[in-house]
């Protein structure tokens, strides 16, 4: 769930046009206002966004069955009938007494016809009350709307989650386009559409014919395609790298998908705007992309012969099969934990990924895996770094670890601003790990200390505060790589904002105390946050600190430079 990450957008009663891409002209629903409560929507793209199990239940990212976007919540192992997928409402602005619009989309492939339910329970202990919020009976193969567009909370609703379950039967099913809206907003979701085992479409039903900004499909532009684009863009820089369709989402038509696109769509469905921009026309020109890998030896210490080696075995595309589960293989456990972040005094959640076989008579290692913009302690989860792991160590290529996924805003905020006040909560995230994670992670875990077991590494916004962290604060770190870093330790404006600058000056980016081993990983092209890795590997250089620079050809913003980042890194961790 990405609450607060963007304003609710009512519909009033109102009508305008837009022409399609065939020339026809198309129905725009509502009129709009932005100063409403915030809503809460939840895509299952990259992540659990927030969802955990209940009871037995097993929760993960479908990637071959969805309703829109790329992936769905699949619930799978229900040994009771109230076992299901849950989300806490504490936190949120929903408030008792008040009626919300709440709809999902809801798939089961059992063979035959079952009911979902979505249940609202509130309480404490023994105590506990339900509530029904929605029930329908769902046909197997077809994502199902499940709606309730007036749902009232109870008045003495403290403590509240909302829950799916099959009330009658153990059935597996998904989930997906979860949202809440005002009360009375209709339900987006219409059943029969959205992708079943690989087959179908989440898009428009005729594919020769879209419009720039109909994310839903429908042919209206809507709220709903606001949400539904804003809530790819999160992803986007969270991780996801599957291809959106850019005839639909290059709104300004620029060529590219982008926030300036989501700000256009808002504006244009607030009547700001009247028409989008023509598409601009490009002309593409096809090179050959090399490969470069360069390892800059300063002779000022660290492991040169480790980096040395590490650099002549680099992996520069995803390793066939190392990110998907293979059977017979131990993943170990995911734990999702609450600490007290003393630096954000706020509560936060992590993801602990313990190896195969762990035993608190052993001790291990641990790795810190920080998360892209708007990300949360399930991102890196559900980018696969605990299957990389499992099949790295399964195959004897990598120690038994601990890898710790915090979520990195320290502070109250919804993660998702391109503002300095943001950046600043993204920095704490090397207060947070050194004053309240490690000793977290001491005392409820059985680990090794000291530098020589630490490591820290990261993707996008995750990849500039790991950099941030174990560069700055070389005494906590014996192991630092970064993918895709973003912008922001040194002061630059870039395309999103003016960065203040992490560090001021390019010669305070050198570490007190040499890592084992320091990896730059990035993508030949990235279209999100460009050649600004590279000027991390320039300060490097000049600063003489010894470091790997690995250039990946066919990598991009996520997985393609993710997965042969992580495989390098995890095989050479821990082994100085």
């Amino acid at each position: 769930m990405k609450k607060g990450m963007f304003k609710k957008l009512t519909a009033l009663a109102a009508s305008a046009v837009i022409a399609g891409s065939s020339g026809a002209v198309y129905g725009i629903s509502g009129s709009f206002e932005a100063d409403a409560a915030d809503i809460i929507t939840a895509g299952f793209d990259t992540g659990t966004d927030g969802w955990s199990a209940r009871g037995a239940a097993k929760l993960a990212v479908e990637t071959s069955s969805y309703y829109s976007g790329t992936g769905s919540l699949s619930v799978t192992g229900r040994t009771d009938k109230w076992n299901g997928a849950a989300l806490s409402l504490a936190g949120t602005s929903l408030s008792a007494g008040s009626s919300y619009s709440f709809s999902a989309a809801v798939l089961q492939t059992s063979g035959s016809a079952a009911d979902i339910k979505m249940t609202l329970e509130y309480g404490s202990g023994f105590q506990n009350s339900y509530s029904e919020v929605a029930l329908v009976t769902v046909e197997s193969g077809k994502w199902t709307d499940i709606s309730n567009i007036n749902y009232t909370i109870p008045e003495d609703a403290g403590n509240a989650t909302l829950y799916f379950e099959a009330p009658d039967s153990l059935i597996d099913f998904c989930v997906d386009s979860f949202t809440v809206a005002d009360a009375g907003t209709p339900s987006a979701i219409v059943t029969g559409k959205g992708v079943v085992n690989g087959s179908g479409s989440s898009g428009p039903d005729n594919p020769g014919t879209f419009i720039r900004g109909d994310f839903s499909g429908d042919g209206v532009l809507s709220v709903f395609d606001l949400i539904i684009g804003r809530r790819k863009i999160v992803n986007r820089f969270a991780g996801d790298s599957h291809p959106t369709d850019i005839r639909i989402s290059d709104v300004d038509g620029n060529g590219e998908f982008e926030i300036a696109d989501i700000i256009l769509l808002q504006k244009f469905l607030l009547h700001k705007e009247t028409k989008f921009p023509d598409p601009i026309t490009t002309t593409t020109t096809t090179t050959t992309s090399t490969t470069t890998t360069t390892i800059t030896t300063s002779g000022g210490g660290g492991n040169g012969n480790l980096m040395q080696q590490m650099a002549g075995d680099m992996v520069n595309s995803s390793p066939s099969g190392f990110n998907q589960k293979r059977g017979g293989v131990d993943y170990g456990k995911e734990e999702v934990v609450t600490y007290q972040s003393k630096d954000g005094n706020c509560q936060k959640k992590m993801t602990v990924i313990l190896p195969p076989g762990y035993n608190t008579n052993e001790k291990y290692p641990v790795l810190y895996c920080l998360h892209g913009i708007g990300g949360d302690n399930s991102s890196m989860p559900g980018m696969g770094v605990g299957t990389m792991l499992g099949n790295l160590i399964a195959d004897g290529k990598a120690e038994k670890m601990i890898i710790v996924c915090p979520s990195m805003l320290t502070g109250q905020g919804n993660g998702f601003g391109f503002d300095q006040e943001t950046m600043r909560k993204y920095d704490l995230i090397r207060e947070d790990i050194e004053n309240s994670i490690m000793p977290y992670m001491e005392e409820h875990y059985s680990i090794k200390t000291g530098r020589e077991n630490t490591a820290i590494t990261g993707f996008s916004l995750g990849g500039r505060e790991a950099l941030y962290c174990g560069i700055t604060h070389s005494q906590y770190y014996g192991y630092v790589g970064g993918a895709c870093a973003a912008p922001g330790i040194f002061p630059t404006t870039d395309k999103f904002m003016t960065h203040e600058g992490s560090l001021k000056q390019t010669g305070e980016f050198k570490p007190s105390v040499m890592p084992e081993v320091i990896l730059i990983s990035a993508a030949q092209r990235d279209d999100v946050v460009g050649d600004y890795p590279e000027s991390y590997h320039k300060a490097l250089q000049t600063n003489g600190v010894e470091h790997i620079w690995n250039v990946i050809p066919s990598g991009d913003h996520g997985n393609a430079t993710v997965d042969p980042h992580m495989y390098n890194f995890l095989r050479y961790i821990f082994k100085a």
